[in-house]
């Protein structure tokens, strides 16, 4: 808060105002070094919320490796030339499969009668126009006034899957309805009570609402889209064309899920070590770490030693061939970074794929690896008990003391610089008054002495 403007030093001729400011200064002091306090906690609220960050993103690589689905991927390759494509997810049933697409899923498509001008009043009837469209149906009051243009903007506004527009073929003017989504369950069928349109005679529908018909292993099959599941356990289908000819799609292991699901959780890993890394005391290094790092955090601290101790973790089943990450080529160096040694992970999985399995995923859905590591990172980051999140909130806590704190000392160095201007502008009326009182004095003086001397020069004439 401003002070009133004053002119210290008038009466006096001291610096009052230099004075006021610094005894104001001096006040101020712990508000400073107070807001110096906000600031860095605020930087280490910041080197929390992104070490949060990195460790939720290698919890979630974890939890990719708890399921079997999770670890054993699956690949769909299409024979060459084939009209769809083929996707395949977790848990998909292994084995070839032949597939031919008989027709394509597509959206009906409907024209009205032809009209010189889309603008024109009076071309139309006045009458009822219906419509109906996957199970929801709307009806449009046309007027003998109304346009092409009018009606086609009213069946747009009437809430169905369709749309409405108006084409010129070169001559005239037309309107055109499209189906909102392709499929029989979705055909627009249409009551069109003399209106002129003629949007209900069959041979205005150029093109009819159709279902996806395909066979395979010479099971036919409908859908009313061309994007199919189901058919194949866990394929999706894609189509694009037709075909009177099967082709091949062959479902198998993928066997680069596993690997890269390891090197997710190595780089995952690396990146939560590189920010642990950075907040404590390097050996050797003249440069101290100031309080803008979370040097000596015990959250920070006890996360270092679960990331120590992670690699070198044990579960799994009892007596299985495996029971650590290092076992299948997940290793950490002598830094600290860890990486992912393929062929050994190629190597165990080509004689011990299923101890590899039951080490990160268990037997039990208990007792596997995977989890094991996942919960105890998550004690970190869980929003309720999680360690690091608790550290953050602390912190905060303490940021929003801190600010109180300034407020009411900003207030008190407010009131004091307000009172100190009061006492030394009191001073300065006070000198100003004695001052004053001095020059009438001194001037009373300087009259009595002229006065006598005047006096004495008259009585010696």
């Amino acid at each position: 808060m401003a002070g009133p403007i004053t002119f210290g030093g008038i009466s006096s001729g001291i610096d009052t105002n230099s004075i006021i400011t610094k005894l104001v200064q001096i006040e101020k002091r712990p508000i400073v070094d107070l807001q110096t306090r906000v600031t860095s906690a605020q930087t280490r609220q910041g080197l929390l919320g992104g070490l949060s960050t990195k460790v939720n993103d290698l919890q979630t690589s974890l939890r990719a490796l708890t399921t079997q689905a999770g670890i054993s991927g699956r690949a769909a390759t299409v024979a060459s030339g084939a009209p769809y494509t083929a996707t395949a997810g977790p848990g998909s049933a292994l084995g070839d499969y032949s597939v031919i697409v008989n027709q394509l899923a597509q959206a009906q498509r409907t024209y009205s009668n032809a009209f010189p001008d889309p603008a024109k009043a009076g071309l139309l009837k006045a009458g009822t126009l219906t419509l109906s469209t996957g199970g929801k149906s709307a009806s449009i009051t046309i007027g003998a006034g109304d346009n092409l243009n009018q009606v086609a903007s009213q069946i747009n506004g009437a809430g169905l899957s369709l749309t409405a527009s108006v084409v010129y073929d070169g001559s005239e003017y037309r309107m055109v309805i499209n189906g909102g989504s392709a499929g029989k369950q979705n055909a627009v069928t249409f009551a069109d009570a003399g209106t002129g349109l003629a949007l209900d005679v069959p041979a205005n529908t150029v093109i009819p609402a159709k279902d996806a018909r395909l066979s395979v292993d010479g099971l036919v099959v409908s859908s009313s889209s061309n994007n199919v599941t189901g058919i194949i356990p866990g394929i999706a289908l894609s189509l694009t064309g037709t075909s009177g000819t099967a082709y091949t799609t062959s479902i198998t292991n993928d066997p680069t899920k596993l690997q890269t699901s390891l090197e997710a959780v190595a780089t995952a890993y690396n990146a939560v070590m590189g920010l642990v890394g950075k907040q404590m005391p390097q050996t050797g290094s003249s440069t101290p770490l100031d309080d803008t790092t979370l040097v000596g955090d015990s959250a920070v601290l006890q996360l270092q030693t679960t990331m120590f101790n992670l690699p070198v973790s044990t579960a799994g089943p009892k007596g299985n061939t495996f029971t650590a990450l290092a076992e299948i080529g997940l290793t950490v160096d002598r830094y600290g970074t860890m990486s992912l040694d393929a062929n050994r992970l190629q190597t165990v999985m080509a004689t011990k794929g299923s101890a590899v399995i039951d080490l990160l995923v268990g037997t039990d859905g208990k007792n596997g690896l995977a989890s094991k590591l996942a919960n105890g990172v998550q004690a970190f980051t869980d929003p309720v008990s999680g360690v690091l999140v608790s550290d953050n909130q602390s912190i905060g806590q303490q940021i929003t003391a801190m600010n109180k704190s300034i407020d009411r000392m900003s207030r008190m160095a407010d009131a004091y610089q307000t009172n100190l201007q009061a006492q030394f502008s009191a001073m300065e009326q006070l000198i100003s008054t004695y001052n004053s009182q001095t020059s009438s004095l001194t001037q009373m003086l300087n009259n009595t002495t002229s006065s006598s001397s005047s006096s004495s020069s008259s009585k010696s004439r």
